[in-house]
């Protein structure tokens, strides 16, 4: 009885999956980039799929998506712009490498408690 429960409740809900395209996927792309009159924009490109059927699409370089009109993707899009930003900024940050910290503050700092320690030792202020 709970199975069947469970079947009818998840019947309104589709199985949607952000994934990258690869060179299978360019067939998908040129049809849903023909269906927004528009072309696939180059580098890399993130597709939302409902069900197995490529529905939206970004470049993670340039933002640009594109769509199935016949399709509600504004959530969708949002959830690409989301997931490419993040992808856009890892990438940034590879190619500058890691941050490296900043310990001017420390060292300032530690000037400061060093007179501090010595004016107390010495009385000279």
């Amino acid at each position: 009885m709970s199975e069947n429960r469970d079947s009818q409740g998840n019947s309104g809900l589709d199985a949607v999956t952000i994934r990258r395209a690869g060179s299978d996927d360019e067939r998908a792309l040129r049809r849903l980039a023909d269906l927004d009159s528009t072309r696939v924009p180059d580098g890399p490109v993130l597709m939302a799929e409902i069900d197995g059927q490529a529905v939206a699409a970004i470049s993670v370089l340039s933002g640009e998506s594109f769509a199935d009109p016949f399709t509600p993707t504004l959530e969708l899009r949002r959830l690409l712009e989301l997931r490419a930003s993040q992808l856009h900024l890892s990438s940034d940050e590879e190619r500058r490498g890691p941050a490296k910290p900043d310990y001017s503050a420390w060292r300032t700092t530690g000037r400061r408690l060093a007179l501090a320690s010595s004016s107390r030792r010495t009385g000279v202020v």
